[in-house]
């Protein structure tokens, strides 16, 4: 009788907890891109203590970001993979690939570029320095794994096994 009390409750808290996930997995899928940007500025103004104005500007800035943005996803790798080796102009195929891939690499920075530049200007010197260490700590975060979890050879200290390698 316990065990049979065991296991039903087992189930219940595991299908408790995996609808939670698909409600929480659900919800991000459901995020639009103008969603993300209010967030974003929102966590901004909070840690950088924007004011109203600056807020309103900052919003304003990732708004033309996101117009800016082209319409047509980037095929990326993708091109490649659809080109036929044995076609008889692939390696033409494959030089119109990468200098397509530039271009969309060269607009992209461009875009970043000018997209900091315009943040900065919106941003005292103080505020400057918070969002760079804020970038800075984000950045060592990702770089020492932390934002994964799991104990495989890439999640150790001292990155994959010698024996892996």
């Amino acid at each position: 009788m316990k065990t049979r009390k065991m296991i039903v409750s087992v189930l219940a808290a595991s299908l408790v907890a995996g609808t939670s996930a698909l409600a929480y997995a659900g919800q991000k899928e459901n995020c639009s891109a103008a969603d993300r940007a209010d967030k974003r500025v929102e966590r901004m103004a909070k840690h950088l203590e924007l004011d109203e104005a600056q807020t309103a500007s900052v919003k304003a800035l990732f708004a033309d970001q996101a117009a800016q943005r082209p319409d047509q996803p980037r095929k990326g790798m993708k091109g490649l993979a659809q080109l036929d080796p044995n076609a008889a102009d692939y390696n033409e195929q494959v030089q119109a690939r990468i200098a397509d891939m530039q271009q969309q690499l060269a607009e992209r920075v461009e875009r970043r570029a000018n997209f900091k530049a315009e943040l900065y200007a919106i941003l005292t010197p103080e505020q400057e320095e918070k969002l760079a260490e804020m970038r800075e700590r984000k950045g060592k975060h990702h770089r020492d794994g932390k934002h994964h979890r799991g104990d495989g050879p890439h999640h150790r200290k001292g990155g994959p096994d010698k024996e892996m390698l």
